[in-house]
């Protein structure tokens, strides 16, 4: 597979945080601190309204961020999870197939984490899509490595 580099990826990404410090969480799409672009107002409204502080992440030149909402990267992923799923099938006796598509895939965060081990071993971050009933839409950062990122703790 090749590795892809985002060439217009947001200047900065902001997020709201109840601690001191940043928080890596396991969510929906993989284990990480998640990151709204700063140029998403609604989701920087939605994240930030009701936080104790508010914190940027600026990529470093040397940052490796890959976009799986990007069409070759997508295409790779659902190929290697539909896969995962076939495998799945097969050993587990009433293993109900998922379907993976453009507003789902987001919420197979083990399959996603497994995918970029595999295949991109060295990214940084990762660009998932931002979809479900009472959120804004849009795209939300994944920092795995929060040594490529400029960090300013904006309040």
């Amino acid at each position: 597979m090749k590795i892809y580099k985002i060439a217009k990826i947001p200047r900065s990404f902001i997020r709201g945080e109840d601690q001191d410090y940043l928080n890596v969480v396991p969510g929906e799409a993989g284990t990480g601190i998640y990151f709204s672009p700063e140029t998403s107002s609604s989701m920087v409204d939605h994240y930030t309204s009701t936080a104790k502080h508010v914190v940027r992440a600026v990529p470093k030149s040397s940052a490796r961020i890959i976009d799986l909402t990007d069409s070759n990267i997508y295409q790779q992923f659902v190929v290697y999870a539909n896969q995962r799923i076939e495998d799945l099938s097969k050993s587990m006796q009433y293993y109900v197939k998922p379907k993976i598509n453009r507003s789902n895939f987001q919420r197979f965060g083990n399959m996603i984490e497994d995918f970029i081990h595999q295949y991109f071993p060295d990214i940084d971050a990762y660009l998932v899509p931002h979809l479900g009933p009472g959120v804004p839409t849009g795209k939300q950062l994944v920092m795995t490595n929060e040594s490529a990122f400029d960090i300013e703790w904006l309040s």
